[in-house]
């Protein structure tokens, strides 16, 4: 990653090369627009809907097309899980999980 990169959670669906400007959650890529370090990101549950099925978008800083107003992924998650319980949210990426657990894979061109 580097200075701009960010991550973007979209709803699964969403197509990866044609990105909207307003995604359920986004975290710069290095945890600062100056990407000074190296990290995991963390988003909280409460930022996306319980029930809710959503995947995991690198987007470069230079990835907008202004002609068409949307933003295309460098690389994408598998889809995870918002499930909701009478405890908390839990994002679970289909294995015996408490947490999301998934890996970004460069999209198939």
């Amino acid at each position: 990653a580097a200075t701009g990169d960010w991550a973007a959670i979209h709803p699964a669906g969403a197509d990866p090369s044609a990105l909207r400007t307003d995604p359920d959650a986004w975290r710069w890529s290095c945890g600062s627009r100056a990407c000074l370090s190296y990290g995991t990101l963390a988003f909280d549950s409460g930022e996306l809907d319980p029930g809710g099925s959503y995947r995991v978008h690198l987007i470069l800083a230079d990835a907008y097309s202004w002609q068409t107003q949307t933003y295309t992924a460098s690389a994408s998650s598998e889809v995870f899980f918002v499930e909701s319980n009478s405890r908390a949210s839990n994002i679970s990426s289909g294995a015996p999980t408490d947490a999301l657990t998934s890996t970004l894979s460069p999209k198939k061109i």
